[in-house]
């Protein structure tokens, strides 16, 4: 209820992982991370994984020092993180990987502070790069890739959650290993604003849209729950050079992709206004 209530209000959503507890296990924590982005009831926007550690006076300590739980090794946390990274979802952003506690403060569990450099270096060891936003966003690489503006694309992903249609708008390079910027809207037929419990019925112009008992099929309103650019930052009209952009390149065609990018489906646009078509009202 709390994440229906919430994207329904317009919020982002936040998810926080604890894998390691007493009573889990290796096989839980993975399919609890599964669960937690195939279950319409939730899908959060962001997500924090923090592992299990055992401190000093507390319950778990306790029963650390009666033998009754044992923690993570640094090996077995970086190979669960690997797997849970290959199942995340393109519109997710993982925000956080470990607690902010010092090594000297932990009895028991991992005590390095640079999980995530090892988890990443485990996926490139595999040949398989993570899809999270963090991962793919320009300001990481702003100075280790070249391209032109026409490589970037305008990419929507539609999934249901919490009885609504969440649209996700990204512009991204071909490849989709690179992120420039996103939107997050949400169409819904409950909405909590008060300005938007009354307008016009909205319908989806998409081939895969599922009004199932999950999905309520009359939407009324839509909100847009997040928008986010990455890049140089830059005052108003000031032009930034870097290495990834291409002033030379005078094309004012913009590339847009429906739905998943996996079919191929591109198409051209000239006028980026055109987007707003996929919100028809109905007459």
């Amino acid at each position: 209820r709390a994440f229906y209530d919430a994207r329904n209000s317009g919020y982002k959503i936040g998810a926080h992982l604890m894998p390691g507890l007493p009573g889990s296990s290796f096989e839980q924590d993975f399919n609890d991370s599964k669960n937690l982005f195939e279950d319409e009831r939730l899908k959060p926007d962001m997500l924090k994984i923090y592992p299990t550690l055992v401190v000093r006076n507390t319950g778990l300590y306790k029963l650390y020092r009666e033998k009754k739980y044992k923690s993570y090794s640094t090996k077995e946390l970086v190979n669960l993180l690997v797997k849970i990274k290959k199942i995340i979802p393109p519109w997710v952003r993982i925000m956080r990987i470990q607690r902010e506690i010092e090594a000297p403060d932990i009895i028991s569990g991992p005590k390095m502070g640079n999980i995530r450099q090892l988890v990443l270096k485990e996926l490139k060891r595999q040949g398989i790069k993570c899809k999270c936003i963090r991962c793919r966003e320009i300001g990481l690489n702003e100075n280790k890739i070249e391209f032109s503006n026409d490589d970037v694309i305008l990419f929507r992903t539609e999934y249901n959650a919490s009885r609504g249609k969440e649209i996700f708008l990204s512009f991204e390079l071909r490849d989709r290993m690179l992120l420039l910027g996103f939107l997050r809207l949400r169409i819904m037929s409950d909405p909590l604003r008060k300005e938007l419990q009354a307008g016009p019925d909205f319908m989806t112009k998409s081939s895969n849209n599922d009004f199932s008992d999950s999905v309520v099929g009359s939407f009324t309103s839509a909100i847009v729950r997040e928008l986010h650019v990455y890049g140089a930052v830059a005052k108003v009209g000031e032009h930034v050079k870097k290495k990834q952009t291409a002033p030379t390149n005078t094309k004012s065609d913009m590339m847009v992709s429906n739905g998943d990018s996996s079919n191929g489906s591109i198409e051209s646009i000239l006028n980026p206004a055109a987007i707003n078509d996929s919100l028809v009202p109905n007459n």
